[in-house]
């Protein structure tokens, strides 16, 4: 399969990358071939549930500035400064945004000189999510959402990109550090055993908005595996948090398979984050 980017170091990676992104033009060639690489690896079918629409809004930034934004609906990704896309999402202080997906628009934002392959690719995966469309679970189900975007991040760079995987992605406190790693490790683990097509489903849009119902048949799944007494955690509340009661659950149902998968993804995982 050929790679979306040439082989190469860290900086002349981070170079090459932004050069093909300067433009509107070049950073829409870059999210259609990341778009073409999770269909081939992923989702066959996967599409953008919200479209693009056109975008006028004033974004009064955290240090006083006003920045006019407008795109017109052609335009599905666009570069900005940071201090604007933290602003466009709500950012806390002090915390740092490297990406930003508007469902409602069909809008990604990336920060400007702040980015790398792994920040389109995640945000990609948003914007082709059953979540574009049920916003008020990322509130609620947030880790759980944001874990299993970076597992399959990660999966993509990993089977897709292996050369820009093993150059950039290994080098820690980058804008290319792989992220939510607790979470992205379960879900991996997870997928190592009952296979990425068995989650894919309940991940990507394709035409349901009955995403609980989704959960409980990827549960039924993972019981077809050899896992018979796999619990739905959506329908189990308990006093941890949801992703820690999947872990859980993970480990009682599936034992010593997910066990040893978890800790050599914790191993890998030392390495890149």
């Amino acid at each position: 399969m050929q790679n979306l980017l040439p082989s190469c170091t860290q900086a002349s990676f981070r170079s090459s990358l932004l050069n093909k992104g300067s433009s509107d033009a070049g950073l829409q060639k870059l999210l259609d071939e990341a778009v073409d690489r999770i269909k081939e690896r992923l989702f066959p079918k996967a599409s953008f549930p919200t479209p693009s629409a056109r975008f006028v809004h004033t974004v009064h930034t955290a240090e006083g500035l006003t920045y006019p934004i407008l795109l017109e609906a052609s335009q599905r990704i666009a570069q900005r400064p940071e201090t604007v896309v933290r602003a466009l999402v709500g950012a806390s202080p002090g915390e740092i945004v490297r990406g930003a997906t508007l469902p409602n628009v069909g809008k990604i934002f990336l920060s400007e000189n702040e980015w790398c392959i792994e920040t389109l690719v995640h945000e990609a995966l948003h914007s082709l999510s059953t979540f574009a469309v049920r916003t008020d679970l990322n509130e609620r189900y947030r880790l759980v959402i944001e874990g299993l975007t970076e597992c399959l991040t990660e999966h993509l760079l990993s089977t897709c990109f292996t050369d820009i995987y093993d150059s950039c992605l290994k080098a820690k406190q980058t804008y290319c550090s792989l992220t939510y790693a607790y979470e992205a490790k379960i879900w991996c683990a997870i997928a190592d055993i009952v296979g990425y097509q068995t989650i894919a489903p309940v991940y990507f849009w394709h035409g349901r908005s009955d995403w609980e119902s989704l959960f409980n048949e990827f549960v039924l799944s993972i019981r077809k595996t050899g896992c018979p007494r796999f619990e739905n955690i959506l329908e189990t509340p308990g006093k941890l948090a949801v992703m820690a009661r999947l872990h859980q659950e993970c480990g009682r149902r599936m034992g010593e398979r997910y066990g040893k998968i978890y800790r050599e993804l914790s191993e890998r995982y030392d390495q890149v984050v």
